[in-house]
């Protein structure tokens, strides 16, 4: 009976008084977000839980609060719900509401999580009458196909205590277990240097861009054949892909994430010679009802052709070509442009941004040649002139000049500078915006000089842009 009178009262009490959390800790990508309904490996050593809450659930005031081993991991509203990773073991699960601006756990239930399996934690019960509330099971009675996923969309789980989150994203922090710190490093990486925090937070916003989007994000770190590796290209790749999720509003079913990317995977997203028709953006923007907007951001190296025809044409180095066959191994800048201006003429593709953390010189971020034992190749790059209609190119450096690393921040120095001026360093009017010209004249200031401090290098962005894309980026408070 008193159950019942205190289970009235919080009812009586919570439509008077709610509020969500505090907001969880900010962590720069690492373990890639789960997506519902997408087959996607789970990291060693962990399981998959999906919470949700039914769209019937009549429960009076705000979300549904979930904690997990004593720490507080989403709030979950009705026909909603929150995915994480979980190290595999026992967990105690609490849930209850938010009362008076802070969480008020009501109900418990163990949970076991298995190594690459899913479990559902649902609640999917109307009313307070009595009885099980919540139900963990290995399969869904929800219809997750219909339910909106809420933020914070992924967190990440230790048996250890150490749990963080983050909208769309997964750390793995030092502390956890060493089986979870090496899911999240790429193959001969090392862990610390694929997961390392941006110092400064991604804020949310919104863009133009993300109303109809196809957004690609191309981190290439591990080169074959004797090429050194870009020491911070997934870092810059993952930091990059989270600012367009959180920042921009990129759905992230719209946008394709590759780690190492290889020559077939740049021909089969871009389309090769005569070919772009049968390219993966292609196929996918014919099937859209209005143009679709484009956004590729690429880190990693770039190389200029040495001889012939071709001799200082700009290439984007897949991590299987060969610096020395690189008119036969590397994807030309040219050509992407090209069939760009292609699915623009067909009028499948709208506006259009580009961002380049690579030079094309021949040198790597630190200096060095891309190819050891090897002479300098002495080639001055040649560089598109302009960019294509409703487009913006965003590339690190002119000329013969090399893309900087900042190894204190472990980023290349361009994807720094882009991604802190995004989060509101370039907004010079102060207006909770970033257009295109501020963004450039930002990244035109601080990379030259943090380039000559870094390494008395010069380093100067090239913008290229045909008319400001107008709602580029506006920051949320």
């Amino acid at each position: 009976m008193k159950a019942a009178v205190s289970l009235a009262f919080l009812a009586l009490l919570l439509p008077i008084s709610c509020a969500s959390p505090p907001a969880a800790p900010l962590y720069t990508q690492g373990i890639a977000a789960p997506v519902f309904g997408q087959s996607q490996e789970i990291p060693e050593g962990m399981g998959r839980l999906v919470i949700g809450r039914s769209s019937s659930t009549s429960v009076p005031g705000g979300g549904f609060e979930i904690q997990i081993n004593g720490k507080h991991i989403a709030s979950v509203d009705n026909g909603s719900y929150v995915q994480l990773y979980a190290e595999a073991g026992t967990y105690e699960a609490k849930m209850g509401w938010s009362v008076l601006g802070s969480p008020f756990y009501i109900f418990s239930q163990t949970i076991i999580i298995e190594a690459g399996k899913t479990g559902y934690l649902e609640w999917r019960h109307a009313g307070l009458s009595s009885g099980k509330l919540a139900t963990f099971a290995q399969f869904p009675q929800l219809n997750y196909g219909r339910m909106q996923a809420e933020d914070p969309y992924c967190v990440a789980i230790y048996l250890d205590g150490s749990t963080v989150a983050r909208g769309g994203a997964v750390h793995s922090p030092l502390s956890a277990s060493p089986r979870s710190e090496s899911a999240v490093a790429g193959p001969g990486s090392d862990a610390d240097e694929d997961s390392t925090a941006l110092d400064f937070d991604v804020p949310r916003g919104t863009s133009i861009l993300s109303k109809n989007a196809i957004a690609i994000v191309i981190g290439n770190r591990d080169y074959r054949h004797g090429t050194s590796p870009v020491k911070f290209a997934l870092n810059d790749a993952a930091a990059f892909r989270e600012t367009l999720l959180r920042s921009f509003g990129i759905d992230p079913n719209d946008l394709w994430y590759y780690r190492n990317a290889g020559l077939a995977d740049m021909i089969s997203l871009f389309g090769g010679e005569g070919g772009v028709k049968s390219s993966r953006i292609y196929r996918t923007a014919s099937l859209r009802d209005t143009p679709a907007d484009v956004i590729i951001y690429y880190s990693g190296h770039g190389a200029p052709s040495t001889s012939g025809t071709t001799k200082g044409k700009g290439y984007l180095l897949p991590v299987d070509a060969d610096v020395l066959s690189i008119e036969s191994t590397g994807y030309p800048i040219d050509l992407l442009l090209a069939n760009i201006e292609t699915m623009k003429g067909d009028a499948i593709v709208g506006r259009c941004w580009i961002a380049i953390d690579a030079c094309f010189s021949g040198q790597s971020g630190d200096g060095s040649l891309l190819v050891k034992n090897v002479s300098g190749l002495a080639i001055v790059p040649a560089f598109p002139k302009e960019a294509p209609k409703d487009s913006v190119i965003m590339l690190a450096s002119s000329g013969e000049e090399f893309a900087s690393w900042y190894p204190e921040k472990r980023h290349g120095l361009f994807t720094y500078f882009l991604l802190k001026g995004l989060a509101g360093a370039a907004d010079a009017k102060g207006d909770g915006s970033v257009s295109v010209a501020e963004l450039s004249s930002y990244l035109q200031k601080w990379v030259p000089r943090f380039a000559n401090g870094l390494n008395a290098q010069e380093q100067t962005p090239q913008v290229l842009e045909s008319g400001e894309i107008g709602g580029f980026l506006k920051l949320k408070e």
